[in-house]
């Protein structure tokens, strides 16, 4: 078997496929995507929501379809990959070592190596939230997994901690499969996420936002019967005098994610001092020149459309630098851009537009002659605003069983928004769904949901 290739991306996710598909495009023959899970698309599988494909693509897609595109340009690409497979080490004379069940210890020469592992959810062990371990404590995106890919339940009584989009997102998923969301709790002053979400995973579906607030501890032996919430002073430090107790079976911790470095780290690539992060120049090069990086290794980032971008440009610059020998200038360290403060308290009369990521607060003067609509950044800014005001509707997505069986899920959506007044119609009809193998890409499932003109489609895929 042909063991040497010019260029090895560790990852399969959106950065590794974007980085690959680049590489392949400006020139390399020989590209390798290595994988650790059993297929390619990262994270981008459980993630069946909308939102992703806004920028890059100017559409709205769910995870599964986003994922598809960049999977099917690979395939045509002739692009190779090893998937289950886990990347053991690199070695300073360009030697990736994996290790995978069909060909057991692997030694794979290269000229140059993309790192695209992405990054990890940080643990409840890491948090200062006192209490035992009992059952029913759950980070954001296991729970988001067992509940989109294994069709698991997870609780009924639910308090998250921390307002990131996953964590808002997570609870609306919650909401709409019957759940009942108790509070979600942030100890800042402003949401965590963007508040595009805020507004239609919070405010669309009433649940709690407790700003300036924290978990400070879990209560319960066996299992999880509540948690103790107390406000924080400016300095964050909870305020126990404030304390309240929220009864429930479950906590979501959503507290911020750490990117995947060890095998930088291993290999001695240099890190910055300052942020922590992995050291790149312009062209995200590392200390090692022939080791390129990006993706969420670097930094998090807000959107998988930016991930996308910037990981094309890393494919070919590594395809260059394998062609042309062309570098880099000296090391600067990947830093994260400032976000905004997300203001989470509008006026009566604002919207938040989620039609982008900018989340436009639009302002929407009345008047006896009708209403005027301001601060929009855009012609569809204008268009969501009359819209929210006369006939609101939103995007709905689930996972069904696929042949009787409950674990095994196959992604849907509507067609198009439905009314939000018909959303938990819509939801009932969904988990009555029976589904049968095979079914094809955006099949349609149900025609007119709840009486309306949107059909139920599959995101994905089952060919059983």
């Amino acid at each position: 078997m042909e063991n040497k290739y010019q260029l090895i991306v560790i990852g399969g996710g959106p950065a590794g496929l974007a980085a690959a598909i680049a590489a392949k495009e400006n020139g390399l023959q020989k590209v390798l995507i290595i994988e650790r899970a059993p297929r390619l698309g990262g994270i981008l599988h459980q993630c069946v929501h909308t939102g992703f494909g806004l920028t890059y693509y100017q559409e709205e897609l769910t995870g599964p379809e986003y994922a598809r595109r960049f999977v099917e340009r690979a395939r045509e690409l002739g692009i190779e990959h090893k998937t289950s497979t886990m990347v053991l080490s690199i070695e300073a004379g360009k030697t990736v070592v994996a290790v995978n069940d069909t060909d057991g210890l692997l030694r794979l020469q290269t000229q140059a190596v993309v790192l695209a592992m992405g990054c990890r959810e940080r643990p409840r062990g890491a948090l200062p939230i006192a209490g035992t371990r009992p059952a029913g404590v759950f980070t954001a995106g296991a729970a988001q997994k067992m509940i989109n890919l294994g069709g698991l339940h997870v609780g009924n009584k639910i308090v998250i901690l921390g307002s990131g989009d996953v964590g808002m997102i997570l609870a609306r998923r919650l909401k709409l499969e019957g759940k009942e969301v108790l509070a979600l709790v942030e100890r800042q002053p402003f949401v965590g996420g963007l508040l595009r979400n805020k507004a239609q995973c919070l405010d669309d579906f009433g649940i709690p936002l407790l700003l300036s607030h924290t978990v400070t501890e879990v209560l319960g032996k066996h299992r999880v019967e509540g948690v103790a919430v107390c406000p924080v002073d400016e300095a964050l430090k909870p305020v126990c005098s404030g304390k309240k107790i929220i009864s429930c079976d479950t906590l979501i911790t959503s507290v911020g994610l750490i990117p995947e470095t060890e095998l930088a780290r291993e290999l001695g690539l240099a890190f910055d001092e300052g942020t922590g992060l992995l050291a790149v120049n312009e062209k995200c090069q590392t200390s090692l020149p022939w080791v390129f990086a990006c993706g969420n290794l670097l930094f998090v980032h807000d959107l998988v459309d930016d991930v996308t971008v910037e990981s094309l440009a890393v494919g070919e610059a590594a395809a260059r630098f394998i062609l042309r020998g062309e570098s880099g200038k000296p090391l600067s360290s990947g830093t994260r851009q400032a976000g905004q403060k997300n203001e989470s308290r509008l006026e009566a009369d604002e919207l938040v537009c989620i039609l982008c990521p900018t989340g436009c607060v639009i302002k929407v003067c009345g008047s006896v002659d009708g209403y005027s609509i301001e601060n929009h950044a855009c012609e569809k800014g204008e268009e969501y605003a009359r819209s929210e005001l006369e006939s609101p509707a939103r995007h709905i997505t689930s996972t069904v069983a696929v042949n009787g069986d409950p674990f095994t899920r196959l992604p849907v959506r509507t067609s198009k928004p439905v009314p939000k007044e018909k959303i938990m119609q819509a939801m009932r009809e969904i988990r009555a769904l029976q589904v049968s193998a095979p079914v094809a890409y955006h099949q349609a499932l149900i025609r007119g949901v709840a009486g309306c003109d949107a059909d139920i489609i599959a995101s994905a895929e089952f060919l059983g």
